[in-house]
């Protein structure tokens, strides 16, 4: 999708296209990236249309065959009466870590607002049917993440996900749920004064429809949104087959840190985690464990700490390896952000960075962050 803002004109475009049958996220990127804008896409011939891989023929009529004008301006009315805003790909506030998602959610819709302090987020998951301690765990780690600046992202769900929402609040931190159904639409209803605390301290983000129903398939869909906004989830409670462990598996592909709270042996609520654990997942027991595998960041302030200035680099590097220690501080570096300071190819910077890390100077962190080390 685009990487600039985009015009009414195209933005209309673009949710006429969402309201095209067939089309999710993948599909809808690949006719942008074939066609340029969602009005190329709309006025595109069937042939044409049918030329980008993964459009069939029923889709193909569908989009030729079009007629949501009046559909798409009767719900953007409709989302102004609501205070329900799109959000698209490109837009200033679009978080930075879905856009780099091979099916970022190019359109959202989004109650309340998103800031550059989101970007410091953590996702708090589990199941619906909580116990008494996997909600006091929920509640400790939203509530000591969230005062010291962390977002605390959720899915809005009963149990865990309501607790760890509530939790941030409660400390006055920012919180954000990703609902699998539509934000005129909020499930479970007996969350719906939740949801309006939410959008005063953070954001609803949906994928579906407004009026969307949250119906089983959007789940899974929904989860990778909750991953993707996060560096890292923490999995509390969870059934051996349960959306939150789809939650971590999304976190794996998409490079976050996978964190587990460990549960009573037996006990079917802490198969999940206990199962994470066993593959490989981080411990947590505390709060600290969660800090740990974020890395050396200043969360609260947003500030580089003093260790962050600059520093002479240790002798015996050369010159791309010299050029990354200078760069980095103490607080972590995204590596996107780095490759821009220092302006080399990702291949030179992973290398080099390898070869740091064999060396002890750099470390790497959860959301392909990375901080030098000294001393």
């Amino acid at each position: 999708m685009a990487s600039a803002p985009m015009g009414d004109d195209e933005r209309l475009s673009l949710l006429k296209l969402s309201l095209v049958e067939g089309l999710g996220p993948i599909r809808v990127r690949a006719l942008l990236e074939r066609f340029g804008s969602a009005r190329g896409v709309l006025t595109a011939s069937r042939d044409a249309l049918r030329s980008v891989p993964g459009i069939g023929p029923k889709v193909a009529k569908a989009i030729v065959h079009h007629d949501s004008e009046e559909r798409a301006q009767s719900l953007l009315a409709r989302m102004s009466k609501l205070g329900i805003r799109m959000l698209i790909e490109g837009d200033r506030e679009f978080p930075d870590p879905l856009a780099q998602l091979p099916d970022c959610p190019g359109l959202m819709t989004i109650r309340g607002t998103i800031e550059p302090a989101d970007r410091f987020a953590v996702a708090i998951v589990g199941s619906r049917r909580a116990t008494a301690y996997g909600r006091r765990m929920a509640e400790t780690l939203a509530r000591e993440l969230a005062s010291r600046g962390l977002t605390i992202v959720s899915g809005l769900a009963r149990g865990i996900d309501g607790v760890a929402h509530r939790a941030a609040l409660d400390v006055g931190g920012r919180t954000i749920a990703v609902l699998a159904s539509g934000l005129a639409n909020i499930y479970p209803p007996e969350h719906v004064e939740l949801a309006q605390a939410i959008i005063e301290r953070g954001a609803l983000l949906s994928e579906a429809p407004i009026d969307g129903a949250p119906i089983g398939q959007l789940f899974p869909q929904r989860n990778r949104i909750i991953s993707g906004l996060s560096l890292a989830i923490v999995v509390v409670e969870a059934a051996a087959r349960s959306g939150a462990l789809s939650t971590a598996r999304h976190a794996l592909d998409q490079n976050r840190e996978v964190l587990a709270v460990p549960g009573r042996v037996g006990d079917p609520m802490s198969e999940g985690p206990n199962l994470l654990l066993k593959q490989g997942a981080g411990l947590v027991m505390g709060v600290q464990d969660v800090l740990d595998a974020l890395g050396p960041v200043d969360l609260a302030n947003e500030q580089t700490t003093a260790t962050s200035a600059v520093v002479e680099a240790p002798p015996g590097l050369n010159g791309n390896e010299t050029k990354l220690w200078e760069s980095l501080g103490q607080e972590g570096m995204e590596l996107e952000l780095l490759l821009e300071r220092t302006e080399l190819r990702a291949s030179e910077a992973s290398v080099s960075l390898l070869m740091l890390e064999m060396r002890g100077l750099v470390r790497r962190f959860a959301g392909n962050r990375y901080a030098r080390v000294i001393g």
